[in-house]
């Protein structure tokens, strides 16, 4: 992930890396962050403090081809779209995003799939969102989470968090 984030073509402002555990890179401009708070708590916490406008979240195991900055910060700009993203028929975690958004929607919450959350809470919001269509991503599921998500499924937890999100945006 970070090394797609360096090869980018318009380089990020801000790089910060959060984790329960820590290894720094020699990469320069890059903020580590180490922490034992959710996931979820950790990025709101991250967001609310930084004075950035735009966001994106790149998960450890995915990356952004050169142009993903470029281009999508180029879309957001001349559309003032609140959300910008590539690939996928529906929101991904690494999308483009403002931070007003981010705001407008309470931020990311604990329900577990935070990131389905975040989008459905984008949509209550009236998000103002633009797909841009162009292979710019790379989703990538390593061995564990794979692992991970069957035993979601297996014991019920996936059931509940999703029942949960349902839930909440169905009021």
């Amino acid at each position: 992930a970070l090394n797609s984030l360096v090869a980018q073509t318009r380089p990020a402002d801000e790089v910060i890396v959060i984790g329960n555990v820590m290894t720094p890179t020699s990469y320069p401009n890059i903020t580590y962050i180490a922490s034992d708070a959710s996931l979820a708590t950790r990025l709101n916490a991250v967001i609310d403090a930084s004075d950035c406008d735009a966001y994106m979240i790149l998960s450890d195991d995915d990356t952004v081809l050169p142009l993903f900055i470029e281009k999508t910060v180029g879309v957001m700009k001349s559309t003032g779209a609140d959300i910008v993203w590539t690939e996928f028929d529906t929101i991904p975690v690494t999308a483009l995003f403002r931070k007003s958004i981010w705001k407008k929607t309470g931020g990311y919450c604990d329900l577990g799939f935070w990131d389905w959350d975040f989008k459905w809470s984008c949509g209550t919001a009236n998000a103002y969102k633009v797909h841009l269509a162009e292979h710019l991503f790379q989703y990538n599921q390593h061995p564990a989470q794979i692992a991970q998500h069957a035993l979601w499924r297996a014991d019920g937890t996936w059931d509940a968090w999703t029942a949960a999100i349902y839930a909440k945006h169905s009021k």
